[in-house]
């Protein structure tokens, strides 16, 4: 997500990062910190009332991404 604004980042795209971290062979639990973090950031950026994240508000990288990561890797 590098150089790029919140409000760029689609769906699409964390599916693709989590697809990259799992052929790069990298741990469920790795993968679910990662998706953790981009989540807190997303919250603190509308937490802060910074217009352009809150239109990605529902972004906020759900229970159903981290259960589908949790699962693939059992």
């Amino acid at each position: 997500f590098a150089g790029r604004a919140l409000d760029e980042i689609t769906w699409e795209d964390v599916e693709r990062f989590v697809e990259a971290k799992r052929a790069q062979g990298r741990a469920v639990k790795s993968i679910t910190n990662y998706l953790g973090l981009l989540g807190a950031i997303f919250a603190f950026a509308i937490r802060r009332g910074w217009p352009r994240a809150r239109t990605r508000q529902a972004l906020a990288v759900p229970a159903v991404l981290v259960r589908t990561v949790a699962s693939a890797g059992k």
